[in-house]
């Protein structure tokens, strides 16, 4: 499969800039969501309180995923809502598509300074 020729006509495209923004709210705001509330509930069910979920919490893979998780569930997500706009040839989403992860992903990156801020504003 030539891979050069969809990038072309993807980039080559207009941007549909409503559903670029709707999507990346959403993403954004599942990431935080993901990251704040279900990622350490998860970890909390399976490896309760004690001396082995702090042994087990403290491991290099527990790091990595309770760090990591939310931005990979993205990013997958945004794999397979490209692939299928890819199929259906809907090149003005697959757009949007290929810019939200990278968005998503910078705004990851600085996620502690950002999220200092927003709770040090609601006290």
């Amino acid at each position: 499969m030539n891979i050069v020729a969809p990038i072309r006509n993807i980039f080559g495209s207009k941007t549909q800039w409503s559903h670029l923004l709707i999507f990346m709210l959403i993403e954004v705001l599942l990431t935080a969501f993901l990251y704040i509330l279900v990622i350490p509930l998860v970890f909390w069910t399976i490896y309760g309180e004690g001396a082995a979920s702090d042994k087990i919490g403290s491991l290099p893979i527990s790091i990595f995923i309770g760090e990591w998780a939310p931005l990979m569930v993205i990013l997958i997500i945004n794999a397979v809502c490209l692939y299928r706009s890819l199929r259906k040839c809907n090149i003005r989403r697959a757009k949007s598509y290929l810019i939200i992860p990278l968005v998503v992903t910078c705004l990851y990156i600085v996620r502690v300074p950002i999220l200092n801020v927003a709770f040090s504003l609601s006290q």
